[in-house]
């Protein structure tokens, strides 16, 4: 498999937690953000997520990850990965709305559709549907 691992929008984020300044913060809609105005640039929120997903932008001297395209999906739109994906194999959407796409494909995966390190406690949102079967020896 090839997995993308973008930001994971953790329920439980650690990074928000290990952030001093409060940039690192989760919005009432899950999405988890960085304020760059409070943002100091001291790295504790890298450190602290698991999946190595947010960088430092050097130039500006703040941590950056990916904010699911925040500014799309406020204009009723789809974040950018899942409108430009070739093969089509991204999806978003609201899973707690058992009508909408999404929901109705993690659904129907079953035991198929996993969560990244579910053992962390972070409780992840992007689940991954797993449906090739892997070689073993």
């Amino acid at each position: 498999y090839f997995l993308p691992v973008p930001c994971q929008h953790c329920e439980n984020p650690a990074c928000v937690a290990a952030c001093p300044t409060g940039a690192s913060h989760k919005e009432a809609n899950g999405v988890v953000l960085i304020d760059k105005d409070k943002c100091i640039g001291c790295q504790y929120c890298m450190m602290a997520c698991p999946y190595g997903v947010r960088w430092l932008n050097q130039a500006e001297k703040v941590v950056e990850k990916c904010t699911l395209c925040e500014h799309l999906v406020n204009a009723g739109d789809m974040p950018a990965c899942v409108k430009t994906c070739p093969a089509k194999a991204r999806y978003f959407g609201d899973v707690s709305d058992p009508e909408s796409e999404i929901a109705k494909l993690i659904q129907s995966a079953g035991d198929k559709a996993h969560a990244l390190r579910p053992d962390l406690g972070t409780s992840p949102t992007v689940r991954y549907i797993l449906t090739k079967q892997t070689w073993r020896e």
